[in-house]
Protein backbone atom coordinates (compact mmCIF):
# COMPACT_ATOMS: atom_id res chain seq x y z
CA UNK A 1 0.00 0.00 0.00
CA UNK A 2 1.28 2.96 -1.06
CA UNK A 3 2.95 5.44 1.72
CA UNK A 4 0.29 8.47 1.76
CA UNK A 5 -2.74 6.19 1.85
CA UNK A 6 -1.54 4.29 4.94
CA UNK A 7 -0.63 7.74 7.20
CA UNK A 8 -3.83 9.03 5.54
CA UNK A 9 -5.54 5.63 7.45
CA UNK A 10 -3.45 6.56 10.28
CA UNK A 11 -4.76 9.63 10.67
CA UNK A 12 -8.39 8.58 10.14
CA UNK A 13 -8.47 5.99 12.81
CA UNK A 14 -6.61 7.77 15.20
CA UNK A 15 -8.90 10.99 14.82
CA UNK A 16 -12.38 8.34 15.08
CA UNK A 17 -11.14 7.50 18.24
CA UNK A 18 -10.05 10.84 20.06
CA UNK A 19 -13.29 11.94 18.89
CA UNK A 20 -15.11 9.00 20.34
CA UNK A 21 -13.61 8.65 23.30
CA UNK A 22 -11.47 11.89 24.26
CA UNK A 23 -13.89 14.50 23.29
CA UNK A 24 -12.03 17.27 23.48
CA UNK A 25 -10.66 19.45 20.34
CA UNK A 26 -7.70 17.48 18.58
CA UNK A 27 -4.38 18.59 20.14
CA UNK A 28 -1.96 20.91 18.68
CA UNK A 29 0.59 18.86 16.26
CA UNK A 30 4.17 20.60 16.88
CA UNK A 31 6.15 20.53 13.12
CA UNK A 32 7.11 18.02 11.86
CA UNK A 33 7.11 15.63 8.83
CA UNK A 34 3.41 13.63 8.22
CA UNK A 35 4.62 10.33 9.65
CA UNK A 36 6.48 11.90 12.39
CA UNK A 37 2.91 14.23 13.23
CA UNK A 38 0.43 11.76 13.42
CA UNK A 39 3.11 9.46 15.33
CA UNK A 40 2.79 12.38 18.13
CA UNK A 41 -0.81 12.19 17.41
CA UNK A 42 -1.04 8.76 18.06
CA UNK A 43 1.22 8.72 21.01
CA UNK A 44 -0.66 11.58 22.71
CA UNK A 45 -4.10 9.51 22.07
CA UNK A 46 -2.82 6.74 24.02
CA UNK A 47 -1.33 8.71 26.65
CA UNK A 48 -4.89 10.05 27.01
CA UNK A 49 -6.81 6.82 26.55
CA UNK A 50 -4.06 5.21 28.92
CA UNK A 51 -4.89 7.95 32.01
CA UNK A 52 -8.32 7.42 31.67
CA UNK A 53 -8.30 3.53 32.19
CA UNK A 54 -10.25 2.60 35.54
CA UNK A 55 -10.43 -1.16 36.24
CA UNK A 56 -14.08 -1.27 35.04
CA UNK A 57 -12.93 0.08 31.64
CA UNK A 58 -9.69 -1.25 30.96
CA UNK A 59 -10.59 -3.89 28.78
CA UNK A 60 -12.45 -1.83 26.38
CA UNK A 61 -9.32 1.01 26.71
CA UNK A 62 -6.88 -1.69 25.64
CA UNK A 63 -9.00 -2.66 22.72
CA UNK A 64 -9.09 0.89 21.86
CA UNK A 65 -5.41 1.17 21.61
CA UNK A 66 -4.50 -2.29 20.11
CA UNK A 67 -7.13 -0.65 17.50
CA UNK A 68 -4.82 1.90 16.59
CA UNK A 69 -1.46 -0.77 15.98
CA UNK A 70 -2.77 -4.45 15.58
CA UNK A 71 -1.29 -4.98 12.37
CA UNK A 72 2.05 -2.52 12.53
CA UNK A 73 5.35 -4.44 13.04
CA UNK A 74 6.69 -5.41 16.24
CA UNK A 75 9.15 -2.73 16.34
CA UNK A 76 6.45 0.49 15.69
CA UNK A 77 7.09 3.26 18.18
CA UNK A 78 3.20 3.20 19.13
CA UNK A 79 2.99 -0.39 19.46
CA UNK A 80 5.94 -0.26 21.29
CA UNK A 81 4.26 2.14 24.28
CA UNK A 82 0.45 0.46 23.20
CA UNK A 83 2.25 -3.12 24.21
CA UNK A 84 4.07 -1.08 27.08
CA UNK A 85 0.87 -0.03 28.61
CA UNK A 86 -1.01 -3.36 28.67
CA UNK A 87 1.44 -5.27 30.40
CA UNK A 88 1.00 -3.05 33.66
CA UNK A 89 -2.66 -2.88 33.24
CA UNK A 90 -2.62 -6.75 33.32
CA UNK A 91 -0.73 -6.93 36.58
CA UNK A 92 -2.35 -3.99 38.16
CA UNK A 93 -5.76 -5.88 37.16
CA UNK A 94 -4.43 -8.95 38.91
CA UNK A 95 -3.61 -7.03 41.81
CA UNK A 96 -7.04 -5.25 42.32
CA UNK A 97 -8.74 -8.99 41.48
CA UNK A 98 -6.49 -10.69 44.43
CA UNK A 99 -4.25 -7.37 46.20
CA UNK A 100 -5.36 -4.56 48.13
CA UNK A 101 -8.68 -2.36 48.06
CA UNK A 102 -6.40 0.69 48.18
CA UNK A 103 -4.40 2.29 45.66
CA UNK A 104 -1.41 0.36 45.20
CA UNK A 105 2.04 0.70 43.62
CA UNK A 106 3.12 -2.49 41.67
CA UNK A 107 6.26 -2.67 39.67
CA UNK A 108 6.30 1.09 39.81
CA UNK A 109 2.91 1.24 38.17
CA UNK A 110 0.23 3.16 39.89
CA UNK A 111 -2.86 0.63 39.98
CA UNK A 112 -6.16 2.41 40.72
CA UNK A 113 -8.81 0.59 42.41
CA UNK A 114 -12.56 2.29 42.26
CA UNK A 115 -14.16 2.93 45.34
Amino acid sequence: MEEGVILRNRLAVATNVWRDHIREPLPKIPPGSPDEQIQFFEMTLVDRLAASATPSNANDVAERTWDIVHDRSDDDPVKVKVVALQVPATDCFLWGLFGSAAPVVKDGHKCLQEQ
